[in-house]
């Protein structure tokens, strides 16, 4: 760098080099007649000749002046700072490291150079360089956390906290399902359950109204040995409202027999407590109000008025076209009926809402768990007791369902079976027990019909098919 400098300086002062101590002859004095041929001087001057074979002899003055110039040069402040600028230019290119990139947080060493992290919420880097968390995992104050989603905890409703400072919403329930009506978070359920029956039960010999309580006791597991809630009831403007289904009913029905055709119309056009919308009931809709244990001879309370006889549905007849069930004086089904009273009924109940588990499915509507598979050809003693002793999925709470039970997962059709075939393995042919005894004085028990629905009084030590249920919630 030093003999650069010098150099440069050697340069500049050849070029200031005092031109005037050379004598030049002016332009016209050396071409002053372009015609005639310049004559050479050739006479010499004694004082400026020089001798043949004598070199010319440097001006010593003007070498002492560039060597000084050049030490002066040397010593002055340029040579510092370009001294100072390669120093930074060296700095500049140095590689980076986490001592010298000066991150805002923390630092990791990589094998393309350092990279500035957040240990405290990088998920790639939680709590310190290169510790990950797992998929779906969020990184809080330095440790890593697995949200929970709604999915994840079958919730289908109401709002989730995720556990790592967030909240979900998981949506709402399609009228008239609420989300954790019975108390069961995240789930669309009914703000009701199945209304329960007066307790009858039957012994062997068909005489017992006291029911056994005991799972030791013989014949134990009938409907009457479990106690669930019972409808209540109210009236208002000709009203029946149910308290425990939530149905509003005709309280005084026209007792006019009329034809289905009919019967619909007169309920569309119904008005009552300003209410419009009525309709005809479904076949579960019309068992939510027979009471199976009453004696009474409509087997409904007595705050519904009306004649005794035969009620249309709106559940169709499988394999018989156009054909509605009608319910009978005592809580039966009969079909193939011409004309038929009718109680007009508003609102509605749930429509199924299953989820499967091994061996067994889950109806959110109704808070009930099913077998699908059925089990037979056993009594109806056998079939309580092999309810009762059931263990499937880790559960020990299975029975057999009562009537009402059962009519809460079919779905009438009059194309298909009312048992929802992807979900229950069932033979068409089959008839299957219910818990629930015939009505007193009477020594049958009801069965359901797996082909139609259609409810039959059997005797209790006949051999028929069965499947176990539980309340699951």
């Amino acid at each position: 760098m030093r003999l650069a400098t010098f150099l440069l300086l050697v340069l500049t002062a050849s070029c200031n080099f005092d031109f005037e101590k050379q004598s030049v002859p002016a332009a016209p004095e050396l071409f002053a007649d372009r015609d005639e041929e310049p004559e050479l001087d050739v006479s010499t001057d004694e004082d400026s000749s020089v001798p043949d074979g004598d070199a010319v002899v440097p001006d010593e003055d003007l070498d002492t002046d560039l060597e000084a110039d050049a030490e002066e040069e040397a010593d002055t402040p340029a040579e510092t700072e370009i001294d100072e600028d390669v120093q930074d230019l060296e700095e500049e290119l140095e590689p980076p490291t986490c001592a010298n990139v000066g991150c805002p947080v923390d630092c990791c060493e990589t094998q393309l150079g350092p990279v500035c992290v957040d240990t405290n919420n990088d998920e790639a880097h939680c709590g310190a360089c290169f510790s990950p968390c797992d998929d779906g995992a969020l990184c809080m104050d330095g440790d890593c956390c697995q949200p929970r989603s709604c999915q994840s905890e079958g919730w289908v409703c109401g709002g989730l906290e995720d556990g790592c400072g967030q909240s979900l919403d998981c949506g709402s329930c399609a009228a008239p399902l609420e989300c954790a009506a019975r108390g069961n978070q995240g789930l669309c359920e009914a703000p009701w359950t199945l209304p329960d029956n007066t307790p009858y039960c039957l012994t062997y010999s068909g005489q017992g109204a006291s029911c056994p309580n005991e799972p030791d006791d013989e014949y134990f597991g009938q409907d009457g040995s479990y106690v669930f809630p019972m409808s209540t009831f109210s009236t208002s403007d000709g009203i029946v409202l149910d308290g425990l289904t939530g149905l509003h009913w005709e309280q005084v029905p026209s007792p006019t027999l009329r034809t289905y055709a009919s019967a619909e119309s007169y309920c569309a056009n119904l008005s009552l407590g300003g209410i419009s919308g009525w309709r005809i009931p479904s076949l579960l809709e019309l068992f939510t109000i027979i009471d199976h244990g009453s004696t009474r001879s409509t087997h409904m309370d007595l705050v519904f008025e009306g004649s005794a006889g035969r009620y249309w549905s709106s559940s169709a007849m499988r394999g018989l076209g156009s054909t509605f069930y009608v319910m009978t004086d005592l809580g039966g089904t009969a079909y193939a009926e011409s004309t038929a009273m009718v109680r007009c009924v508003h609102n509605e109940l749930p429509s199924l809402q299953l989820i499967s588990h091994p061996g067994w499915v889950e109806d959110l509507s109704w808070g009930l768990g099913w077998v699908t598979q059925s089990v037979g050809e056993e009594t109806w003693k056998e079939a309580l007791q092999e309810c009762e002793e059931l263990i499937l999925d880790g559960h020990h709470d299975w029975r057999l369902p009562s009537i009402d039970e059962l009519m809460a997962i079919m779905t009438f059709s009059p194309s298909q079976s009312p048992f929802p075939s992807a979900v229950f393995e069932l033979a068409s042919e089959l008839t299957l027990w219910s818990s629930t005894p015939d009505i007193p004085g009477r020594t049958g028990v009801r069965a359901v019909v797996v082909n139609n629905g259609d409810t039959n009084f059997v005797s209790q030590h006949s051999q028929l098919h069965f499947i176990c249920v539980r309340s699951a919630r």
